[in-house]
């Protein structure tokens, strides 16, 4: 499983403007990345799985979590 955390400060973006950060370009370099990653280590197949974290803080609340797969 290869993650994307993105922090997003309520009072400065929400957890969908996060998501939206992560382009299709962003997606292509992170799966470059990844397939590079298990070629160096000589992995044949493994299923892979992408995930976005974002996380949403408000002052004086419990930090908004979620979860979104590619």
């Amino acid at each position: 499983m290869f993650v994307e955390v993105a922090d997003a400060d309520g009072a400065r973006g929400s957890v969908g403007a996060v998501r939206g950060s992560v382009t299709a370009e962003k997606q292509h370099l992170v799966g470059r990345t990844a397939r590079r990653f298990l070629m160096e280590r000589h992995v044949k197949e493994c299923p892979v799985r992408f995930v976005v974290v974002a996380i949403e803080e408000f002052s004086g609340q419990a930090p908004m979590v979620q979860e979104e797969c590619f």
